[in-house]
């Protein structure tokens, strides 16, 4: 899948897939994501996640930015 963004945003990282790929279902159904929400990993051609590594630094980062909210 290839996502384009206004202003021509590149994402190179792929654990970004999984937030792509939630952010696009919330778009079609119309239903936001939960404010706060945390999802990052790598989704493969069959539609398998597969763990992003350094989750738990990862997780960690994510945690201390949502708390900023």
């Amino acid at each position: 899948m290839f996502v384009n963004a206004v202003g021509g945003v590149r994402i190179a990282e792929p654990a970004a897939d999984l937030a792509v790929m939630l952010a696009i279902q919330s778009s079609l159904r119309g239903k936001p994501l939960p404010r706060g929400f945390i999802a990052f990993g790598e989704v493969g051609l069959a539609g398998e996640v597969r763990p992003a590594p350094r989750g738990q630094e990862r997780l960690k980062e994510a945690i201390a930015l949502v708390r900023t909210l």
